[in-house]
């Protein structure tokens, strides 16, 4: 009995994991062939713009490597500051 709801347990589990969207694609281009969606602009902070603005910091394009990693929300994208 214990042997069977372990292997219920186990088996829901599995199931679920294999229902849900994948959630972090290792490319830009594998988000967009995958999702069908396309990411037009990276955005930062505001508080790392004026830094940009006043030349203390590259512009966020200059930032990122070539090929960034794209990791989809759970939920939402959050707001900066906390707000």
């Amino acid at each position: 009995m214990i042997l069977t709801a372990g292997l219920v347990i186990c088996l829901l589990g599995t199931i679920t994991a294999l229902a849900q969207a994948q959630s972090q694609y290792a490319t830009v281009k594998q988000y967009e062939k995958a999702t069908g969606k396309k990411i037009a602009k990276f955005s930062e902070a505001p508080v790392l713009r004026t830094k940009v603005a006043a030349g203390k910091l590259p512009p966020v394009e200059k930032r990122l490597p070539e090929e960034p990693a794209v990791v989809v929300p759970v939920e939402e994208i959050g707001q900066y500051e906390g707000t």
